[in-house]
């Protein structure tokens, strides 16, 4: 996988144009499309591991366990980082997510653009979610068979890095059906931003393979031969080295990082990138001293640049999970049955 998959050795000490903290699924993206100018230079810094060739990761029978393993909560005792120690990987929670395709409500990214963030509604956010889809049209038998509410217009003509497509091993017609006549809607037009019904979700799978799609194996493993794409993982980023600052505005050119048991620095020329999650983003500026002054001020710390907003307002969406599962015999399949080696191996040979 040499050389973006960098030694400490080849990154330590120098510069890079764009330095990234976390290599999950934003900071995926991020590297992918950056590099793409080949006089633009990039370095991940990945807390977790590579995981593309764990079999636990790729097979769709586990994404159950996935959330209850060492893969979701691994704990660690690196420097600033104590407790539960998130950490999927390259790809991030695309690792380990339950592979569910679908888009945050239109009244969700609208208000963004309400807050002050111009250009940033749905109408300019669909493009986007289009670039990065690869659709692939369920056959006629599946969507009669699961009442699909199929265009492939919604979901764009690009080939892009991340697989998209529905089962054609399990169905859902039994639970649409039965929370129809508990009165809850179809909805005819699942990925219009307005969900409110029930329809059948597509997923981030490979039907042809019937592998997971995650944010590493879409935008980064394809490219890992590029010169100017280096990731490093197992880097643990203790904070980020502000040159300057004033109430709005910063100014770093650095990044430390823990690799092993040393304690290194790499710079930016241009940006260093915080794509670190919900819970390490926040946690990485507060260890910048880019915090609320109250927090600082009673232990006697210089503050870099006081935002009170850092570490609050998280704010997450609620769910009740049923799963319904079935079995070969009932002539209802679920994800579950590919876990029995007959069946996945009649299914792969049909």
């Amino acid at each position: 996988m040499a050389p973006a998959l960098a030694t400490v050795e080849q990154v330590m000490d120098k510069k890079f144009d764009y330095a990234i903290i976390g290599g999950g699924t934003s900071g995926n993206a991020l590297a992918a499309r950056l590099t793409e100018n080949p006089e633009i230079s990039v370095l991940v810094l990945e807390a977790g591991q590579a995981w593309d060739n764990d079999p636990n990761i790729g097979s769709l029978s586990n994404w159950e366990t996935l959330n209850m393993t060492g893969f979701q909560n691994h704990a660690s005792e690196k420097p600033g980082w104590k407790g539960s120690d998130l950490e999927p990987g390259l790809g991030g929670n695309s690792n380990t997510n339950f592979m569910m395709w679908n888009r945050r409500g239109k009244d969700e990214i609208d208000a963004w653009e309400k807050l002050g963030n111009k250009g940033w509604n749905h109408e300019n956010f669909i493009p986007y979610i289009h670039k990065a889809v690869n659709f692939h049209t369920p056959p006629e038998g599946i969507i009669k068979r699961d009442k699909l509410q199929v265009d492939p217009s919604w979901y764009g003509k690009a080939v892009g890095p991340i697989d998209v497509s529905y089962s054609e091993s399990s169905s859902n017609a039994e639970p649409l059906f039965t929370m129809q006549i508990q009165g809850i809607s179809l909805v005819d037009d699942p990925i219009n931003g307005k969900y409110s019904g029930t329809w059948t979700c597509a997923t981030t799978t490979n039907p042809n393979t019937l592998a997971r799609s995650s944010a590493f194996k879409g935008y980064v493993l394809p490219h890992l031969d590029r010169l100017n794409l280096s990731i490093l993982v197992k880097s643990y980023v203790i904070k980020i080295l502000i040159d300057s600052a004033k109430s709005d505005f910063v100014t770093t050119t650095s990044v430390e990082f823990t690799h092993g048991d040393a304690t290194y620095t790499v710079g930016a020329n241009k940006e260093v990138i915080v794509s670190a999650g919900a819970l390490k983003f926040p946690q990485i500026l507060e260890l910048s001293d880019i915090i609320d002054l109250k927090v600082l001020k009673p232990l006697d710390i210089d503050l870099k640049v006081d935002l009170p907003s850092v570490g609050t307002n998280l704010q997450d969406h609620a769910a009740d999970i049923s799963v319904s599962c079935g079995t070969p015999e009932s002539g209802i399949n679920s994800l579950n049955n590919l876990g029995d080696p007959e069946f996945l191996q009649q299914e792969l040979g049909a």
